[in-house]
């Protein structure tokens, strides 16, 4: 219930200052009972959108933005402005509702899990990440095709099973002929590289992630985590901001934080990498249904 408060709090003060962006069309003169409907996957989640059975799906705002620019039916309820001057205290509320693509792995894989680390780490440092953000990303969401992704082979080096969906454009995506593509496998071809390993991919269903890594079927998987999994300690984190959002951040930081919150995501007997790109929730409407 803490976090939920905190949430509420966060995303009407974002929403405030400019930094969350909200669709009147679909609330005006409309009023809705909540009621939450899962699905194994996204294509099934946007067919029950587009045939009027869901008044709004919730998925990343990558993959929304990317849904939305290629079918002018769907709208973005919500959408969070990243490109506006971000004070301490926005950046910090921003990573409240954020999540990062990471890449998990069995427990006894820490040596792999820290290889991973570093590469993540040097792909953010070398501006190779910046540049497949804008290629695999941005270019996709602005309606270019996605490109497929080889990753490359060295000979006589260990291989590393990998499990994608492809079902999560531009991010984990496979091209109707079956080849990997987007902006995921695009890293993980850079972290095979600078690792020395040959990456090998295989396609499983988006439930079964879990179950091909603890079987063995696959060594790794493409996994999103919480904001405080994602969150990237720092020496103040309140640096910059007024006594009274200090307290602020030192509320939410109790619900946002709490124990059951922080290991939700993470399945017993994994571990999990540094996270390699920030999403957020947000919501899908069909607009000829508002």
């Amino acid at each position: 219930m803490q976090y939920r408060k905190g949430a509420f709090y966060v995303n009407n003060y974002l929403a405030d200052e400019g930094f969350l962006k909200i669709s009147s069309e679909f609330y005006n003169g409309n009023s809705f009972v909540m009621r939450h409907f899962f699905y194994d996957n996204l294509n099934a989640l946007v067919m029950a959108l587009k045939s009027g059975i869901l008044n709004r799906i919730t998925i990343s705002q990558t993959t929304a933005q990317y849904i939305a620019a290629h079918d002018e039916d769907i709208g973005l309820l919500h959408e969070y402005d990243l490109d506006k001057e971000r004070t301490p205290f926005i950046e910090q509320l921003l990573h409240y509702q954020g999540f990062g693509y990471s890449f998990l792995l069995r427990d006894d894989s820490r040596n792999l899990c820290s290889e991973f680390n570093a590469a993540i780490a040097d792909i953010k440092a070398d501006g190779t990440l910046n540049r497949l953000i804008k290629e695999q990303i941005k270019d996709a969401v602005n309606n270019k095709e996605i490109q497929p992704i080889e990753t490359a082979k060295i000979d006589n080096a260990e291989t590393i099973r990998v499990a994608v969906t492809g079902s999560l454009p531009p991010m984990d995506y496979t091209a109707p002929d079956g080849t990997p593509a987007g902006f995921n496998t695009a890293v993980l071809s850079e972290i095979g590289r600078r690792i020395g390993k040959n990456i090998e991919i295989i396609i499983v269903d988006s439930v079964g992630r879990a179950a091909a890594l603890s079987s063995g079927k696959a060594d790794v998987v493409f996994w999103a985590s919480s904001p405080v999994i994602a969150y990237e300690e720092h020496s103040n984190v309140e640096a910059g901001m007024t006594e009274e959002q200090s307290a602020v951040i030192d509320e939410l930081d109790k619900g946002f934080r709490a124990e059951g919150y922080a290991k939700a995501d993470i399945p017993e007997g994994t571990i999990i990498t540094s996270p390699y790109y920030t999403d957020y929730l947000v919501s899908l409407y069909l607009k000829s249904t508002k």
